[in-house]
């Protein structure tokens, strides 16, 4: 796949039948395709000029919900718009692209009805081409209410290697600490940082799910709001991890800020035990050096030498001092 945008703004045109078959359309006729008693599915580059021309001018979609599917900045979200047999639901998922950025989140913007189903994104995605695989399998959806519910669990299922990558790298940083190696504190910020961003959008997917769930549109069946209902429980799954990440990084960065700590007040305690150590040679060396009369040994060939074994022999009681106050 590349992010180039395609002719006619279309990245793929399907006719989902109810037996389950499907055929692929041209770019050419879909615009004015009746999809009869099928579904008509097109997947769409919302950047497109000619696309946002025909929302705006041939979709019968209100001007406030073309903006909600056109829009920039998105969160996921979904309603049911003035059209009451109609859904808008906006989903977002991990940028599965080879070489793309982890942190980049992707978005799919969905306009569902009985027979159509509009999705709209700026670049292809790895969830529609994983719906696009299942075609003709005996996973394949046979209707829009299948459609949406397929997209929506494929986009969740397309998050776990990207929080398995979180876990192994915070294994791996918790190995290091455990074999009292420094641990980058770069990298638990990253991880933190990216959990936390999936975290923003997993949230309100969250009640997205919940929503859809409980509209009980009449297109929706039963095995269709199952797959819903399982999309939801491996959001909640998703969120108790990513906040299960949180927690492992604020314990891991305490731990390390904690050792951190420890080493500093070691080298305080040595700085500290070595300058009590020679204050009292400083004080007698600073007091024998002035320059007045009257200064002991002045006059004494040996006095430097009894000087220096008054001081050897105090440096012996201090040692012994110290190690008794367990300060060596």
């Amino acid at each position: 796949m590349n992010d180039v945008s395609p002719p006619l703004g279309i990245f793929s045109a399907i006719h989902l039948l109810a037996d389950g078959s499907h055929r692929h359309l041209a770019r050419e006729e879909v615009l004015d395709f009746n999809p009869g008693d099928g579904v008509l599915w097109v997947h769409m580059d919302r950047r497109s000029e000619v696309v946002q021309a025909w929302l705006n001018e041939h979709s019968g979609i209100d001007a406030i919900d073309v903006e909600a599917l056109l829009s920039d900045e998105t969160r996921p979200r979904a309603y049911r718009p003035r059209h009451q047999a109609s859904l808008l639901v906006i989903l977002r998922g991990v940028n599965n692209q080879p070489g793309a950025d982890p942190d980049d989140m992707v978005s799919i913007r969905i306009w569902v009805e009985k027979h159509r189903v509009l999705s709209f994104s700026s670049r292809p995605l790895a969830p529609v081409s994983d719906v696009l695989d299942m075609l003709g399998t005996e996973y394949s959806p046979c209707n829009a209410a299948e459609l949406l519910a397929s997209l929506a669990t494929t986009m969740v299922a397309r998050m776990e290697p990207a929080i398995d990558s979180l876990r192994d790298e915070l294994d791996a940083l918790e190995e290091i600490q455990e074999d009292g190696k420094p641990v980058s504190v770069e990298a638990l910020l990253r991880i933190r940082r990216r959990s936390a961003g999936l975290r923003r959008y997993l949230g309100p997917q969250k009640d997205v799910f919940l929503t859809v769930n409980n509209l009980h549109l009449p297109w929706i069946d039963i095995a269709s709001e199952e797959e819903w209902r399982e999309a939801t429980n491996t959001t909640f799954r998703y969120i108790e991890e990513l906040d299960g990440v949180r927690e492992r990084v604020e314990l891991l960065h305490a731990a390390v800020n904690a050792r951190i700590v420890e080493r500093t007040n070691r080298a305080f305690h040595a700085v500290t035990v070595v300058a009590a150590f020679f204050v009292p040679f400083t004080f007698v060396t600073g007091l024998m050096g002035m320059n007045v009369a009257g200064i002991p040994f002045a006059k004494n060939e040996y006095g430097f030498w009894q000087v220096i074994g008054v001081l050897a022999m105090w440096s012996l009681v201090q040692l012994l001092i110290f190690r008794r106050m367990k300060w060596l």
